[in-house]
């Protein structure tokens, strides 16, 4: 089940983060952006199945229109998805799978790319601070392992991909440090 969503700077949606529940219902004026709500799980589903510049391409011939306003170069999604109880084993509280996408937007959509991408296990109570509205994102150090922590919080990197490089990852958890 999906328990969050956020987005930043994606079309009509500044800054926005929604834990979601089993029934959500979402009200709103028209134009307020429910629809582009909707379209942030979409897109994300939309890019790991077809690609960047299919899932782009699916909602305008400009990606500067996926963009807040048509302002600025960039936006960034992340969900958060609950692992299922029948899962046995859930190691060291880990019990939550976060994704998140950022994407730069070029003229067009084959001149779009994707600037960041990580997959991470997490536990649901302690990353990201749930009074924190900004979207994690994963620190790389000059080791060129990704190590992520928030207080009383511990996380797993499973995949990292900066740019070019993609990484996977098997660390122990951490705990500890300061949030990013």
């Amino acid at each position: 089940m999906i328990t969050l969503v956020q987005a930043r700077n994606y079309r009509n949606l500044r800054d926005v983060r929604a834990s979601l529940r089993d029934f959500q219902l979402l009200v709103g004026k028209n134009a307020s952006g429910k629809s582009t709500f909707m379209d942030v799980i979409e897109f994300m589903s939309d890019y790991l199945s077809d690609g960047l510049e299919k899932a782009v391409e699916t909602r305008s011939v400009d990606p500067r229109a996926l963009v807040y306003h048509g302002r600025g170069c960039c936006f960034e999604l992340a969900i958060e998805v609950a692992v299922s109880t029948d899962v046995n084993e859930k190691p060291h509280g880990l019990d939550t799978v976060r994704y998140r996408l950022a994407v730069e937007v070029g003229n067009r959509p084959s001149g779009c790319r994707v600037m960041a991408e990580s997959l991470v296990l997490t536990t649901s109570t302690g990353y990201p601070s749930r009074s924190d509205k900004s979207i994690p994102t994963l620190e790389t150090k000059t080791s060129g392992t990704a190590l992520v922590a928030e207080e009383a919080g511990t996380v797993r990197p499973v995949v990292e991909r900066t740019g070019e490089t993609v990484a996977s990852f098997t660390p122990e958890p951490v705990t500890g440090g300061t949030g990013v």
